[in-house]
């Protein structure tokens, strides 16, 4: 053929670039590559189109079969029938009309269940092969409704709603700031705790895990362009991808029924031909069956259908997640639901069903109406999404985002720094927190402590310890802890001597007295006198030197203090 091509262009006319659309035809399939001869244009006829002569093409429904189209065997057209067929008109310039006038719609068959499933009982599938076509896509429905199901009834709610900031009232009111949740060791109230997101709180939890996802949502501290990247952009993103997918899918769906129902009615037929350029083996429908028609109607019906479902679950799924990175997730997860019918394809589908799809010539169909330049269905769905996304943005995203604000008040707004109880008399009483309790020393004291009882084995608990006084169980530990003061002194230094002198206590010694260079009670001899003004100081001096400080013994120089009038 291209032989004869390159003959008729020495003679007749003008090639163009007969041998790149040879290379090209690969990738265009059975392109009809056309040549150009003189000022004049003539559009070829079937009865000249020897490239899909019917001798060439037989049908698969009852048997596969292979193109009888041989170059060594054929009769070579003659050389007008050659020209018809390979040229095309010349434009100058291509303008709106020309394009309006040239634009043909076709459907091409994708690797999708729903494709596949309309070859169902055609003999090109085989009984087995339609069995297992049909399975795929009774799964692929099957898990539609599922998600579309469990989505219905546990996501339609809000996560925060008005509920939610009554609750958070109500907890800010009562343990936030109550004197029974105070932490000694950080000196802050819990809602403080809370709002601060200390990981170190044993209680709470939920309603951390609550603030912490609204800040991350919401980035109220955010500033300059980082403030414009919040959950609720994200949720908008989400959303506008969420509806051009399934705008995808409705498109799909009735692209795939309209070629069906241009194809000419009759017993399902379809005829297999070669490339002569590539030698791959192209399929073509020629003709559908009655019943094939309905199915392709009920399936696009079910399309839809499952469409809007999803749709209207989908949105309420989005924008109702609260958690950034729940959302993102969310979306993945609506996106796999929606293709469903592609992923069992690419995982499930028969061989033969895959060659199919795949080599299967597009279906030509009538165009949607266009007016200068736009068709029908673009500019629809070019208005449908702006306006269904400014309807959910006004009536569901923006009052999301003003109910996760008003929770966030409700929780951690207003003054954090302070506690209260009620006395005897009921009345209230409110006490300011300090909150650098973990800068203070009685915190850093604990936490040498036990960082080194994590170091320590079993064997070692009882032995060369420099913070921690080990005691035998925790009966023992319990009893001790809740000793009054007096109590314990008297249980830890039955005999008033000097415990300073030695681990663990000397540290203990050196920490309360502020005085890291002291050697034991010898050196705290001076703060043995010290009273109340000194921070404990003097009291700490006593407890842990008793017998430095003259604490054991009525008469001397340290009790005469309490004993003067």
């Amino acid at each position: 053929v291209l032989e004869k091509m390159l003959q008729i262009s020495e003679t007749n006319g003008k090639l163009v670039d007969v041998i790149n659309a040879a290379h090209a035809s690969e990738a265009l399939e059975m392109v009809e590559v056309r040549f150009v001869s003189g000022s004049s244009v003539e559009e070829p006829s079937e009865a000249d189109d020897f490239m899909s002569d019917p001798a060439s093409e037989s049908s698969t429904d009852s048997q596969k079969s292979k193109s009888t189209y041989d170059p060594q065997l054929s009769i070579p057209p003659s050389d007008k029938q050659l020209r018809k067929r390979i040229t095309v008109p010349f434009v100058d310039y291509v303008d709106e009309k020309v394009l309006d006038v040239q634009t043909q719609e076709y459907y091409r068959f994708g690797e999708s269940t729903w494709d596949l499933f309309l070859f169902i009982g055609t003999g090109a599938l085989g009984p087995l092969g339609s069995l297992q076509t049909f399975l795929l896509a009774v799964v692929s429905m099957t898990m539609q409704i599922v998600f579309t199901g469990i989505a219905w009834y546990n996501f339609l709610s809000p996560e925060v709603d008005e509920d939610t900031i009554r609750d958070a009232f109500r907890w800010r009111r009562s343990a936030g700031h109550v004197l029974s949740q105070y932490d000694p060791l950080s000196k802050s109230s819990l809602a403080e705790r809370v709002c601060a997101l200390d990981k170190s709180l044993p209680t709470s939890g939920i309603q951390m895990a609550l603030y912490e996802n609204i800040i991350r949502y919401l980035k109220p501290r955010a500033e300059g362009v980082e403030s414009f990247f919040t959950g609720e952009r994200l949720c908008l993103v989400a959303l506008l991808c969420w509806y051009l997918m399934v705008a995808k899918e409705v498109g799909h769906g009735l692209a795939l029924h309209r070629g069906i129902m241009a194809t000419p009615l009759g017993q399902t037929r379809i005829n297999s031909r070669e490339n002569p350029f590539t030698l791959v083996m192209h399929y073509r429908l020629i003709s559908v069956s009655g019943w094939r028609k309905v199915a392709s109607a009920v399936l696009l019906v079910y399309r839809l259908l499952a469409a809007a479902a999803l749709i209207y679950v989908g949105t309420f799924f989005l924008v109702y997640t609260i958690d950034v990175t729940e959302l993102i997730l969310n979306a993945v997860a609506l996106a796999i639901i929606l293709d469903i019918d592609d992923l069992l394809f690419d995982a499930l589908a028969t061989t033969p069903g895959r060659h199919l799809v795949n080599q299967m010539d597009p279906l030509p169909m009538k165009s949607w109406p266009r007016v200068r330049g736009a068709d029908v269905k673009s500019m629809s769905m070019l208005v449908l999404i702006p306006v269904a996304m400014m309807f959910v943005y006004t009536s569901m995203l923006a009052p999301m985002v003003a109910t996760l604000d008003s929770a966030k008040d409700a929780m951690c707004g207003g003054n954090l720094q302070f506690v209260w109880n009620t006395d005897q008399r009921k009345v209230i009483l409110f006490s300011p927190t300090e909150r650098d309790g973990w800068e203070d020393g009685g915190y850093q004291l604990q936490s040498k402590a036990i960082d080194e009882a994590e170091m320590l084995s079993l064997s070692d608990e009882s032995s060369g310890t420099a913070w921690g006084v080990w005691l035998g169980s925790v009966d023992v530990l319990t009893e001790t802890s809740i000793l009054p003061l007096e109590q314990s002194v008297d249980v830890f230094n039955p005999r008033c001597a000097d415990l300073g002198d030695t681990e663990p206590l000397r540290n203990y010694l050196r920490e309360f007295l502020g005085n890291g260079s002291l050697m034991g009670c010898g050196d705290a001899r001076p703060y043995c006198g010290l009273m109340d003004g000194s921070k404990g100081k003097g009291f700490a001096a006593r407890m842990l030197c008793s017998d430095t400080c003259g604490c054991n013994d009525p008469t001397g120089e340290v009790m005469g203090l309490y004993l003067k009038p």
